[in-house]
């Protein structure tokens, strides 16, 4: 089975809100709790 190459507009919506919210609000924060000092390379890849 081929892999979708097409992302549906909601797909690609909540990622940039989810971008958004790490960068101005307190995900990362958040995250920093379960994932350390590491938050930003797993966000980032």
């Amino acid at each position: 089975m081929a892999p979708c190459f097409f992302a549906k507009q909601v797909s690609i919506d909540s990622i940039v809100e989810e971008a958004t919210a790490y960068d101005l609000d307190n995900l990362r924060e958040g995250l920093a709790r379960f994932h350390g000092d590491n938050v930003g390379v797993i966000f980032r890849g």
